[in-house]
């Protein structure tokens, strides 16, 4: 990834928070607009307001790299959710209603896995008199299964409420058999149930490719 450090990356921010709030307004005003992508376009706008008004230093370069990039991502699956939506819609009002499609097959087969996971998320708040600070939060959990399109893991009822559908994390696998195997990489929660949540790798570049088969064929050695 290349040097983020204010700014080409902090116009990516300013120009991606007026066009998501453009937006946000016009899927507040379309009644058909789905209650969980609303919720996740705020939820993005908000990041994007908090983070634009981040102070970089030396000190906290890497971190706010992370942060800028996560929101960026973040906001553009909301605002990707929104286009399909309103294109899907568009579509439906013009063509008579076609009989519901046949569900198809899993792209990624799945693995059993029995090891436990980091999710690493950012928050952006205010605080009295310093004005914005990021705060890293980290969460372990038990995954129970993985492919090279996402993992599933175990997280029961309500429990981490700050986890939601939408949200970016970076993932850290660490294998018991061996601790310098240890992979990380970004992902989005596309679900959540009542036994857990699953989430879906954010590869769109060669290096985060390599590190999922690089996960694979460690956890199918074991």
């Amino acid at each position: 990834m290349a040097e983020i450090d204010g700014g080409s990356t902090k116009s990516k921010l300013r120009r991606l928070r007026d066009l998501l709030a453009f937006e946000l307004r016009r899927a507040q005003g379309r009644e058909t607009c789905p209650p969980d992508l609303l919720r996740r376009m705020v939820t993005a706008a908000e990041l994007l307001e908090s983070v634009c008004a981040l102070k970089s230093s030396p000190d906290n370069a890497e971190q706010l790299e992370e942060v800028y990039s996560d929101a960026l991502v973040e906001a553009h699956l909301a605002m990707h959710d929104w286009e399909r939506f309103r294109k899907q819609e568009d579509v439906a009002l013009q063509k008579p209603r076609s009989p519901r499609p046949t569900p198809v097959p899993r792209a990624h087969p799945r693995v059993d896995i029995d090891v436990s996971v980091k999710l690493r998320r950012f928050s952006v708040h205010e605080v009295s008199g310093a004005g914005m600070t990021v705060e890293a939060h980290t969460t372990s959990l038990p995954a129970r299964n993985i492919s090279a399109g996402g993992l599933y893991v175990v997280a029961k009822g309500s429990a981490h409420k700050e986890l939601t559908v939408g949200s970016v994390v970076m993932v850290t696998v660490s294998l018991a058999r061996d601790a310098s195997l240890a992979f990380r990489m970004r992902a989005v929660i596309t679900r959540r149930d009542d036994a857990g949540m699953g989430l879906r790798w954010i590869v769109d570049y060669k290096p985060g490719e390599h590190t999922v088969q690089a996960l694979l064929e460690a956890v199918n050695q074991r």
